[in-house]
């Protein structure tokens, strides 16, 4: 889904060489899931699978040092699966600026992403690709992420959203995060629409199909 995806296969395989026939078709999305807003409401939203290694801890921190509202949207919370990050999730609700709506459907989720100033996705792993980042960009929300995995691809440093690798960095871009406009956010999202990635799948079949005869080479 993402040249660092590729990468990384190469590097766990112990490629040295490539393959011509491997190739990134990235994720695709149906804009009319989405609603464009330019109106943001006052609140950051951070939605996802609710666990420290997506970064929530990292919003909530930024957040709180600013003393900015954040929605918290998602699933995956379990009292019993790890003691530390239950007892830190159960701290985090406690707060005053923190509001936690629970597991958000189809509907709910274009609400909180068109209304949002921003959408926190600090994941902490090496993010394969982050679909919420474009899902965000065409409700014309920006993003604000971490600068590794495939975030570097998905985020154009202030453009449609921030990559930070520091604290400060992250205040930062919730500083700045106006500077951003809903259009391009909407644009960039549009370059991962069903309509504009078709082709790359196109493209990849026809490859595969012209094996049989002069193969690679078949003008």
């Amino acid at each position: 889904e993402s040249e660092f995806q590729r990468a990384w296969t190469y590097g766990v395989e112990g490629k040295g060489d490539g393959n011509f026939y491997d190739c990134v078709i990235p994720g695709y999305f149906d804009p009319n899931d989405f609603t464009y807003s330019d109106k943001k409401d006052d609140y950051f939203l951070y939605l996802g699978r609710v666990i420290s290694k997506k970064g929530i801890f990292v919003a909530q921190q930024v957040c709180e040092k600013l003393g900015k509202r954040l929605v918290v949207a998602g699933f995956g919370y379990d009292k019993d699966a790890n003691a530390v990050d239950a007892q830190a999730f159960e701290d985090l609700l406690k707060l005053p600026n923190v509001e936690y709506v629970g597991f958000a459907g189809k509907e709910k989720r274009r609400e909180l992403m068109s209304k949002a100033r921003a959408l926190f996705l600090p994941t902490l792993y090496l993010e394969p690709f982050g679909y919420v980042v474009l899902e965000a960009n065409l409700s014309g929300t920006p993003v604000i992420t971490t600068d590794f995995g495939a975030f570097p691809e998905t985020v154009k440093d202030g453009y449609n959203g921030y990559r930070c690798r520091t604290f400060k960095e992250f205040v930062e871009a919730v500083k700045n995060i106006d500077e951003t406009k809903p259009e391009y956010c909407r644009a960039w999202g549009m370059r991962y629409s069903l309509d504009n990635t078709a082709h790359m799948y196109k493209r990849y079949f026809d490859s595969i199909l012209d094996l049989v005869g002069k193969g690679w080479y078949k003008l």
